[in-house]
């Protein structure tokens, strides 16, 4: 029998008498965290995670899921929790991209491996909606499929979550009016009004958007407004009205029209234009800083 084989008795020895001591003292911590921080010289130093789970990747399926199982019996005993951190992301990744290569599953398609990830998300969601008992295992295919795509991309996925983590801890987030939390960096910058820069029969007139929506400032009557907006875009565009048809009618106009209320926002692209507004049902008279507009879109 190989001396890796061999080493589980000593590993659990070791292990049983330190996760007494974690315990003795108030289990402070996490059990991994509290193990990292052992004096260099202990029998089992901090290099003992990365020891362990070495010897876990050596070990047949059976005698790994023996050793999960005599974890789990531990923390039903003690009462706190020492399985969590024997699966290491590094560990995890490995696993998960060596069971592919073993079972001859895709290792080169990327694009495919994305598209078979996105199917797991919809099984898992609907194993939750459904209330069905399968969706741990469910989420389990989501995040080892995850860690396969990382593996093949090259990307160490635990570095990646960990920095992440750290950032995310550290970001601040402030809600706007419509209760949509956003990052604090971005909502530095002042949500700029918008400029209506074309005056025709008394309204206010600006191009919205890459479509060519027209946006009037205030709930404008209505044929008053489509007068407006066939005027400016002959001028402007070259247009023959607001449809560009010849043969449209005041009622084909107004099919496109309607007086809304919409809010000034930070541009989402990053300030690649001038002001920018957002016009969904969700933006109504009662939104703090909301403006009257009247809107036509094709």
């Amino acid at each position: 029998m190989s001396e890796a084989v061999q080493e589980p008795k000593s590993f659990s020895a070791e292990f049983d008498r330190l996760y007494a001591e974690y315990l003795g003292a108030g289990a402070p911590g996490s059990w991994e965290q509290w193990l990292r921080m052992l004096p260099l010289g202990a029998a089992m130093t901090a290099s003992y995670v990365d020891r362990y789970l070495n010897w876990l990747d050596s070990t047949t399926p059976e005698e790994r899921l023996k050793e999960h199982r005599r974890l789990r019996d531990l923390t039903a005993r003690t009462g706190a929790p020492v399985t969590r951190w024997w699966l290491g992301f590094r560990s995890a990744q490995d696993r998960a991209y060596a069971n592919k290569v073993a079972k001859g599953f895709n290792t080169t398609d990327v694009p495919m491996e994305f598209g078979l990830l996105v199917e797991e998300v919809g099984e898992a969601f609907s194993a939750w909606r459904k209330q069905r008992p399968s969706l741990g295992g469910e989420l389990a295919d989501v995040a080892i499929f995850l860690l396969g795509i990382a593996e093949i991309t090259g990307i160490d996925l635990g570095e990646e979550v960990a920095a992440k983590l750290a950032a995310n801890e550290a970001r601040e987030y402030l809600t706007l009016p419509n209760g949509t939390p956003v990052k604090a960096e971005v909502t530095s910058r002042q949500a700029a009004l918008p400029t209506f820069p074309h005056k025709v029969y008394g309204v206010n007139l600006t191009f919205i958007g890459d479509e060519g929506a027209i946006m009037a400032e205030g709930h404008v009557p209505l044929v008053r407004f489509v007068a407006a907006c066939n005027n400016m875009t002959r001028n402007e565009s070259g247009c023959r009205n607001l449809l560009d048809d010849s043969g449209a009618t005041l009622s084909d106009a107004l099919e496109g029209v309607r007086q809304c209320w919409a809010l000034p926002a930070v541009d989402p692209d990053g300030d690649k234009c001038d002001w920018h507004v957002r016009h969904d049902s969700a933006v109504t008279a009662e939104t703090p800083g909301a403006i009257p507009v009247t809107l036509w879109e094709p």
